[in-house]
Protein backbone atom coordinates (compact mmCIF):
# COMPACT_ATOMS: atom_id res chain seq x y z
CA UNK A 1 0.00 0.00 0.00
CA UNK A 2 2.52 2.41 0.77
CA UNK A 3 4.43 1.64 -2.51
CA UNK A 4 1.93 1.19 -5.22
CA UNK A 5 -1.39 3.30 -5.38
CA UNK A 6 -1.84 4.56 -1.65
CA UNK A 7 -4.63 6.57 -2.71
CA UNK A 8 -6.67 3.32 -3.97
CA UNK A 9 -6.73 2.44 0.10
CA UNK A 10 -7.36 5.92 1.19
CA UNK A 11 -3.82 6.59 2.44
CA UNK A 12 -2.14 10.18 1.81
CA UNK A 13 1.23 10.22 1.75
CA UNK A 14 3.37 13.68 2.90
CA UNK A 15 6.27 14.78 0.80
CA UNK A 16 9.03 12.81 2.77
CA UNK A 17 7.01 9.85 1.77
CA UNK A 18 5.15 9.14 5.54
CA UNK A 19 1.49 8.34 6.51
CA UNK A 20 0.34 8.52 9.87
CA UNK A 21 0.77 4.75 11.49
CA UNK A 22 -2.43 4.65 13.41
CA UNK A 23 -4.97 4.87 10.64
CA UNK A 24 -2.59 2.58 8.52
CA UNK A 25 -3.21 -0.36 11.10
CA UNK A 26 -6.78 0.30 11.14
CA UNK A 27 -7.07 -0.02 7.27
CA UNK A 28 -4.83 -3.35 7.64
CA UNK A 29 -6.87 -4.89 10.23
CA UNK A 30 -10.11 -4.27 8.09
CA UNK A 31 -8.12 -5.62 4.88
CA UNK A 32 -7.05 -8.81 6.46
CA UNK A 33 -9.68 -9.75 9.55
CA UNK A 34 -11.28 -12.78 8.06
CA UNK A 35 -7.37 -14.49 7.45
CA UNK A 36 -7.37 -14.64 11.35
CA UNK A 37 -3.78 -13.23 11.76
CA UNK A 38 -4.67 -11.74 15.14
CA UNK A 39 -4.51 -7.81 15.31
CA UNK A 40 -1.86 -6.07 13.64
CA UNK A 41 -0.18 -3.20 15.59
CA UNK A 42 2.79 -1.22 15.28
CA UNK A 43 4.81 -4.12 17.38
CA UNK A 44 3.76 -6.05 14.32
CA UNK A 45 4.75 -4.04 11.56
CA UNK A 46 8.13 -3.33 13.52
CA UNK A 47 8.79 -7.40 13.39
CA UNK A 48 8.00 -7.51 10.12
CA UNK A 49 10.86 -4.64 9.25
CA UNK A 50 13.39 -6.40 11.35
CA UNK A 51 12.98 -9.50 10.14
CA UNK A 52 12.80 -8.19 6.55
CA UNK A 53 16.65 -8.00 5.30
CA UNK A 54 15.65 -5.48 2.59
CA UNK A 55 14.74 -2.93 5.05
CA UNK A 56 11.85 -1.44 2.49
CA UNK A 57 9.69 0.65 5.23
CA UNK A 58 10.88 3.13 8.25
CA UNK A 59 8.74 4.07 11.34
CA UNK A 60 9.34 7.02 13.28
CA UNK A 61 7.36 7.72 16.28
CA UNK A 62 3.66 7.22 14.78
CA UNK A 63 4.57 7.62 11.23
CA UNK A 64 5.52 5.01 8.75
CA UNK A 65 7.09 5.23 5.07
CA UNK A 66 8.44 2.65 2.51
CA UNK A 67 11.78 4.23 1.52
CA UNK A 68 12.44 2.26 -2.09
CA UNK A 69 10.64 0.38 -4.62
CA UNK A 70 7.91 3.05 -5.09
CA UNK A 71 5.56 2.59 -8.62
CA UNK A 72 4.89 6.27 -8.67
CA UNK A 73 7.04 9.03 -8.62
CA UNK A 74 8.84 9.02 -5.12
CA UNK A 75 12.06 10.62 -4.44
CA UNK A 76 12.71 9.70 -0.21
CA UNK A 77 15.35 11.34 1.60
CA UNK A 78 16.42 9.43 4.20
CA UNK A 79 18.07 12.14 7.13
CA UNK A 80 22.03 10.95 8.48
CA UNK A 81 22.43 10.45 12.11
CA UNK A 82 25.21 12.84 13.46
CA UNK A 83 25.32 10.28 16.59
CA UNK A 84 28.44 8.19 17.28
CA UNK A 85 27.04 4.49 19.08
CA UNK A 86 28.92 4.44 22.15
CA UNK A 87 30.44 1.08 20.88
CA UNK A 88 30.96 0.48 17.52
CA UNK A 89 31.68 -2.59 15.74
CA UNK A 90 33.46 -3.56 12.72
CA UNK A 91 33.28 -6.69 10.53
CA UNK A 92 36.11 -8.23 8.93
CA UNK A 93 37.18 -11.72 8.31
CA UNK A 94 41.17 -12.60 7.92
Amino acid sequence: MLRHHPESADITLDEEGFTDLPPLLKILNEKYKNIKVGEITKNTIEEIIRQSDKRRYEILGKKIRALYGHSFAAKIVKQETTEVPPILYHGTTL
